[in-house]
């Protein structure tokens, strides 16, 4: 684990540059998602990324450029290559971030259970094999499967304060998908997937629940089959939480992205019915609309001790005291 943290941090302070800020984030993701369809187990997908981004401040501008080599001459190029975007874009600039805080925190955070070894790669294809099969026998079934993913995170970052952060995370996948169709219609029952996720070891997927879940999914998939169309008009409703974090996601996530807000994703993704002008005053939504986050609850996709510029997390916010989030 941080196998690579002395060596970066020697390169690090034998990096130059004329920037009054700058700073070192290395990112190490690697991971394997693996499926039985039908009994009929699929190759696993395996994943491997490396790299580090290097984020300057000059005259109050930021700008940032990515590389794979992290040898020092690569690390040197792209710290150059930053410092030249910085110079390039400051008539442009939106933003003077000249007193912008800067982290000097010196920090580890661990995931979990991080220590404890995961189950071999065959021992979790017979897992998913045996939930596989114990779907039930019916015609009107025509596809399941049973998954698992599993994602290993390793950053590192430092800065020219004297920040030393390093966080080292496990996530874990587990999901189960049927199928239903009979011969007019067809419906699908899921649980977990890229819906669900959680930081730890092979506890999550006893707190999951997959062991014993795929005969359920089965016969809520059957009966989506059976079930009457949504009546029509005004109705309360409840969201489960994987449909609740997607409606977080969605309603308010993506309108206050800046770069929505600014209008550049117009050609891509959309703008925003929320303007510039209304940070800090906006009231966004009704006042019993209440959306706490705490990155301290351990086990969660989004527990961290630091974000990526090296803040660290705050404990909470509060969407209904405006646009400007304050922790």
């Amino acid at each position: 684990m941080f196998d690579h943290h002395a060596t970066l941090k020697k390169h690090f302070s034998a990096l130059r540059t004329r920037a009054e800020f700058f700073s070192l984030r290395y990112v190490r993701e690697s991971g394997h998602y693996l499926a039985v369809r039908k009994n009929v187990a699929e190759p696993p997908h395996l994943n491997h990324d490396e790299g580090a981004m290097l984020t300057v401040r000059v005259n109050g501008v930021e700008a940032y450029a990515a590389t794979h080599d992290i040898s020092l001459s690569g690390l040197q190029a792209a710290l150059e290559r930053a410092e030249q975007q910085a110079r390039l874009i400051k008539p442009h600039a939106l933003l003077d971030l000249r007193d912008q805080h800067v982290s000097s925190d010196v920090a580890d955070y661990l995931s979990p259970d991080l220590d404890q070894p995961f189950p071999s790669l065959s021992d979790c294809y017979q897992l998913l094999g045996s939930e596989s099969a114990a779907v039930p026998q019916d015609e009107r079934l025509v596809n399941w499967e049973v998954s698992l993913g599993l994602t290993h995170v390793e950053q590192i970052y430092l800065n020219n304060a004297g920040a030393e952060l390093r966080q080292a995370q496990r996530f874990v996948f587990p999901g189960v998908n049927v199928t239903a169709y009979d011969g007019n219609d067809s419906q699908s029952r899921t649980l977990g997937g890229s819906n669900f996720g959680q930081q730890g070891g092979f506890d999550v997927i006893s707190r999951f629940g997959l062991i014993g879940a795929a005969p359920r999914i089965a016969d809520e998939a059957l009966q989506l089959l059976l079930a009457p169309n949504t009546p029509q008009g005004p109705r309360d409703l409840l969201l489960m939480p994987d449909q609740m974090i997607l409606q977080i996601h969605e309603s308010i996530g993506h309108p206050l992205e800046l770069d929505r807000i600014l209008g550049d994703e117009r050609n891509y993704a959309g703008t925003s019915f929320v303007k510039a002008s209304d940070f800090g005053h906006l009231q966004y939504g009704s006042t019993l609309l209440n959306v706490t986050f705490d990155p301290d609850i351990p086990e969660q996709l989004a527990s961290y001790s630091h974000d990526d510029d090296g803040t660290r997390a705050s404990k909470q916010f509060l969407i209904r005291e405006g646009l400007l989030l304050k922790p």
